[in-house]
């Protein structure tokens, strides 16, 4: 919203005001981090064991 303020005897002042964005509180931060940490963490512990999560079908592999 824009608007005129003045100082004086010919002096104006033009300022421009947004509304300000709703801030992320604390404990929908660690909500969100706990969620981000778990997601990371079962996809490390489930590569590590060669198991791709991200795929619903199984892979099967054959033996030569």
């Amino acid at each position: 919203m824009k608007q005129i303020i003045r100082l004086g005897n010919n002096r104006y002042i033009h300022l421009d005001s947004y509304p300000s964005l709703p801030s992320l509180d604390a404990e929908h931060f660690k909500f969100v981090m706990t969620i981000l940490v778990l997601a990371i963490a079962g996809m490390t512990a489930a590569a590590m064991v060669g198991i791709d999560i991200t795929n619903p079908t199984p892979t099967q592999h054959q033996s030569k």
